[in-house]
């Protein structure tokens, strides 16, 4: 078994990501809310970092308390590529993984760029994860 950890992957959110809520901020700037609205929503997605490593995915957020989930690789069930078009306009998309982590079910990587070739990492190091540690998935259907 590998003991090392090597980072493979990191980024963050586009902003695209929060496209429509800067863009009424924008339309609003007169009224004091909304600005103050606009400025924490673009604080807030700074703050989330994602990391891939060999062995986990890490999920780090917060603006004044930081909370960092953990996704043992080996856990992931599947993944998912959701390009919405005006994401896609710009070359990002969002990346669903499915796991069987006991507190993470779902997790969601909004808006990365180059988001086909990151899902396609996630899913090396999830078929190598699982190789070293002789990890199956087995599916109980009521069939």
């Amino acid at each position: 078994m590998s003991t090392s950890e090597t980072i493979e992957w990191e980024g963050s959110p586009s902003h695209y990501y929060q496209f429509t809520t800067y863009l009424w901020c924008g339309l609003l700037c007169v009224l004091v809310v909304p600005a103050l609205y606009g400025i924490w929503s673009w604080i807030e997605l700074r703050s989330q970092k994602y990391q891939l490593t060999n062995q986990r995915l890490k999920w780090s957020r917060g603006v004044f308390s930081r909370i960092t989930d953990e996704i043992e690789l080996y856990r992931i069930k599947d993944t998912q590529l959701i390009e919405p078009f005006f994401l896609r306009l710009v070359g990002c998309g969002n990346i669903i993984l499915a796991t069987s982590d006991r507190t993470t079910h779902e997790m969601i990587i909004p808006a990365i760029k180059n988001a086909t070739e990151v899902r396609e990492k996630i899913r090396h190091l999830v078929e190598e994860a699982r190789r070293e540690r002789g990890v199956r998935e087995v599916d109980f259907s009521g069939e």
